[in-house]
């Protein structure tokens, strides 16, 4: 038992250096090319891989049972992923995206097409930056954007009350702040 034991251990140890990597090259892609929804999944997912190491550790020195493992892993991964909608993702993706120093040129399509409208605010906030350091050309970052608020009215039109929230009460809010200055 006590070889198994060590054999566990070593096991174990493999596998967080093996985490560990990923996390660092999925750390040096998004210094590199910037945030993403699937670089987040990674992160989450590593998450849940130490906790589970933490765990599969526990079972071994403490001889705890498969139960242990299922009930603590799968509360974690609840937890995890609960917390994980607190956060509003496609703004956090455009902040950092646009205020990262990143070896390539910030990808203006993945922004604003992939990404939802809720980050419309910000893309007309950050449009100089876009037309900079963005891959696109001015003018194209123009009618991408264009093509963004047309997106949004769409989405906007016969919504009721019920179907307000924050993101895209704040979009109309600056639409309309812009719509002033022009006139």
């Amino acid at each position: 038992n006590k070889a198994l034991q060590v054999m566990s251990y070593v096991w174990i140890a493999q596998n967080a250096i093996l985490a560990l990597s990923v996390g660092i090259r999925n750390w040096r892609y998004v210094e590199h090319c910037g945030m993403a929804y699937k670089r987040i999944g990674v992160f989450i997912f590593l998450i849940l891989v130490f906790y589970g190491l933490y765990t599969m550790y526990q079972k071994v020195s403490e001889k705890k049972s498969f139960y242990f493992l299922l009930h603590r892993n799968s509360w974690a991964m609840y937890a995890v992923l609960v917390l994980a909608t607190f956060v509003n993702w496609d703004v956090a993706i455009t902040k950092y995206n646009l205020t990262a120093k990143t070896a390539n040129p910030i990808d203006v399509p993945f922004l604003t097409r992939t990404v939802s409208t809720k980050n419309l605010y910000l893309l007309l906030e950050y449009q100089d930056v876009l037309a900079e350091q963005g891959d696109k050309t001015p003018k194209e970052v123009k009618a991408l954007l264009n093509g963004k608020i047309i997106r949004f009215n769409i989405e906007q039109e016969g919504l009721s009350f019920w179907s307000w929230n924050y993101a895209d009460a704040r979009n109309r809010r600056y639409l309309e702040t812009i719509k002033k200055n022009k006139n």
